[in-house]
């Protein structure tokens, strides 16, 4: 088994042996010998530049690649500190077509309310909900309750060119009057531009162990955090800062709960397979068949969810003739019905027990247990467990109209006031079913 599980990483280690003349030991080389053997990225004298949610005079974001990784010099303005107090999704994040999802079933929703004709063959356009930022590109998620935040900090370091990255250390406030497990940064994710997909994506982090496989950090309590990650070409790296462990919620209403807390960071710190005093000449060593696995390796995860819809015909500023407008976009089967399972996962983790049963369809069984049953489980689940996360990963989709069954494993972080957290994982096998052009879940069936 442990075997089978390391071979694809082995296959991208010896892929990038091959093609960067590397030894095995520079790719993943001890933590304490990275600053001297390889470059940092996220430096200013590297070409990177720094963007944040929110800057802060005394405290600025331009500490963060200073190459000061202590907290010694907190009080004096070494790092960044945001404070954060709003309505929070926490452990949401908008891919693309979820916000239109959420949009198209309010429309309908609306519709009805009104008495109006439904057409549920009606579409929107993704494009149209996605931000128009790429910063802040899935940190606002939308919900019945309104658009709330998904994050409560971001920083993106960016590079003028594409690199090939392999881990990102980040560093948070951990000194004697400030200790991580008080003060600093408990949950993130690290997320890389694809742009091929034009959207964000998460590393696919390595060296996850049981009751840690997610690809974001949680639980942390140290100073200093390496993520390691299966090498990605990219020319921005992002970190969503999601819970500090001095965060805490103040207020809760039907659909939102509000958070307060504070990111304190000292550094962040970005390297890939380059050396300081050696650029890698990468296409005078690597024939084409192995630039062409190296490429594809790379966009197996950088593939879109939904086709983007081309803009409106523009008219020629010298004769006013409309150009020929793209060919309009299909909408996937397969992508209608992961948007009906992601939007199940969002709503299962913000404990949103009216989203989660506005994708189960009436018709829900599995033996004893009908729709009625399954809301008064759910309702009794979230009543029960103060944290209750869950995260799908490797979704496979079968759609043959008007079924669909999707396989996915899954893992749940349970907590309750009287217990510690806990962790679940196994599969989850999904059976949808389309009626009025609209795909529902009839079906849930698990195997820990």
């Amino acid at each position: 088994m442990a075997i089978q599980k390391a071979t694809p990483t082995i296959v991208l280690i010896a892929c990038f042996i091959l093609i960067c003349g590397c030894q095995l030991k520079e790719v993943f080389v001890d933590a304490a010998e990275i600053d001297q053997q390889l470059v940092n990225y996220a430096r200013p004298e590297n070409g990177a530049t720094i963007f944040v949610s929110e800057e802060n005079a005394t405290h600025p974001a331009s500490t963060l690649t200073n190459g000061i990784v202590g907290s010694e010099n907190w009080d004096s303005g070494e790092g960044w500190e945001v404070k954060f107090e709003d309505a929070y999704a926490y452990g949401r994040y908008a891919g693309a077509g979820e916000n239109a999802w959420f949009a198209e079933r309010a429309m309908l929703q609306q519709a009805r309310l009104r008495g109006e004709p439904v057409d549920t063959r009606q579409r929107v356009n993704p494009r149209e909900f996605e931000d128009d930022d790429y910063k802040t590109r899935g940190t606002s998620v939308m919900g019945y309750g309104g658009s709330v935040s998904s994050a409560m900090g971001w920083v993106i370091i960016e590079q003028p060119e594409e690199k090939l990255i392999t881990r990102v250390i980040v560093h948070t406030v951990d000194s004697e009057q400030y200790p991580a497990h008080r003060y600093g940064v408990r949950d993130f994710s690290v997320q890389f531009w694809a742009s091929q997909a034009g959207g964000w994506q998460k590393v696919n982090r390595l060296n996850k162990k049981v009751g840690d496989q997610h690809d974001s950090i949680r639980n942390n309590k140290k100073g200093r955090v390496v993520v390691r990650f299966q090498p990605v070409k990219t020319s921005k790296i992002r970190l969503l800062i999601r819970w500090t462990n001095d965060s805490e919620t103040y207020r809760k209403t039907r659909y939102n709960r509000y958070v307060r807390g504070t990111i304190r960071l000292t550094e962040i710190e970005i390297y890939g397979l380059e050396k300081r005093d050696e650029i890698a000449a990468t296409s005078s060593i690597a024939t084409d068949e192995d630039e062409r696995m190296l490429d594809e390796l790379l966009m197996e995860k950088s593939t879109a969810v939904i086709s983007e819809i081309p803009p409106e015909p523009s008219i020629d500023e010298m004769d006013g003739t409309a150009r020929p407008a793209a060919k309009a976009t299909v909408f996937n089967p397969d992508s209608e019905v992961e948007s009906v399972i992601r939007a199940y996962e969002s709503a299962y983790k913000n404990r949103d027990l009216p989203t989660i049963m506005e994708t189960i369809s009436r018709t829900y069984s599995r033996g004893n247990e009908d729709y009625a049953k399954l809301k008064k489980k759910m309702q009794s689940l979230f009543e029960i467990y103060t944290q209750l996360e869950i995260q799908l990963q490797r979704l496979r989709i079968d759609v043959i109209p008007p079924t669909a069954t999707v396989a996915s494993d899954y893992s749940i972080v349970l907590a309750s006031v009287d217990s510690p957290s806990t962790s679940v994982s196994g599969k989850l096998f999904f059976t949808l079913k389309q009626s009025n052009n609209e795909w529902k879940i009839t079906r849930i069936d698990t195997q820990k």
